[in-house]
């Protein structure tokens, strides 16, 4: 590969006599350019295709950033370039936050990982964690933040303290208080998983009934456990069916069931949008089983 350069040659009166040509050979530099290009390529496909947001953040705004962000936070490019970066931290996180923004932009490094919730377009939190280093963006300090979502592994901790914590709890309840221990149980396993009701069912197989023995329910939310009390399995066999074989019954929608189908017939004068039903197990006996439940937003007064 060769590149051609031209040079005007001219007399003592500045008048064009002629034009000198250097064929100079850059097969190397060529080979170098396409290297890089290759390069920039291959970076390029890992920064677009990467499962974690990769951001820049300068003067407090986003700067630059790649398409996971985008996916984590909901935003769209344009709105995420105009926006300022508090926007999209949970309010109890800013302080923590703006601290950590300080440090990094004095140009203290920061070995440790950090989290925080972060906030999405539509007010959803996702547990987030995040590292960072002190980059130069366009002659200006930066810092250039890894971000990866680690909600369900968040969830997870907070549940095993909650059930921990719930555990101690039986383990020092008298027995007269049962009563409350186990409604006070439906209370914090429901506001953990964000349900408008959580209850519990006992089955009797001899009367083939099963009724409703405890329940919570979330502010603004009806109860229904007196309207629950002798409900035929006869009209729930695949409900019944997954219990007894130790499997929990998970209904995305109600109302996208056949609207004869037994289970919607007992769920939508409830107005339930969603739930998640898990058996109680003795051994390889079943005695009942938890619930937690979605009300529709026209049957949420609390929505």
């Amino acid at each position: 590969t060769f590149r051609v350069e031209k040079t005007q040659i001219t007399n003592q009166r500045n008048k064009l006599i002629g034009t000198m040509f250097f064929i100079i050979e850059i097969t190397q530099e060529k080979q170098f350019q396409n290297a890089l290009k290759k390069s920039e390529e291959q970076y390029g496909i890992l920064f677009d295709n990467a499962q974690e947001g990769i951001v820049v953040v300068q003067e407090m705004r986003f700067v630059f950033f790649n398409p996971m962000l985008l996916e984590m936070t909901g935003y769209e490019k344009n709105e995420l370039l105009n926006i300022h970066y508090n926007k999209m931290i949970f309010e109890e996180d800013i302080p923590f936050i703006e601290m950590f923004y300080k440090r990094i932009a004095s140009g203290e490094k920061i070995d440790k990982k950090l989290q925080f919730r972060l906030q999405g377009k539509n007010g959803s939190l996702c547990w987030v964690e995040f590292s960072s280093i002190l980059i130069e963006w366009n002659n200006k300090p930066a810092g250039l933040l890894f971000i990866n979502n680690i909600n369900e592994q968040k969830q997870a901790e907070q549940l095993k303290e909650l059930l921990i914590s719930i555990s101690n709890t039986y383990i020092n309840a008298p027995i007269e208080n049962f009563d409350v221990t186990i409604n006070n149980s439906l209370r914090e396993m429901g506001e953990f998983v964000n349900s408008d009701r959580s209850y519990i069912f006992e089955y009797d197989w001899d009367k083939n009934i099963c009724k409703n023995t405890y329940e919570w329910c979330a502010e603004g939310i009806t109860s229904e456990i007196d309207n629950l009390q002798e409900v035929p399995l006869d009209a729930m066999p695949l409900w019944v069916e997954s219990h007894k074989n130790k499997l929990p019954l998970f209904i995305d929608d109600v109302f996208a069931l056949d609207i004869n189908s037994e289970i919607r017939q007992i769920l939508e004068p409830q107005g339930v949008k969603s739930l998640i039903t898990i058996p109680m197990m003795n051994e390889n006996e079943c005695l009942g089983f938890v619930g937690f439940c979605i009300k529709s937003i026209w049957f949420n007064s609390k929505t």
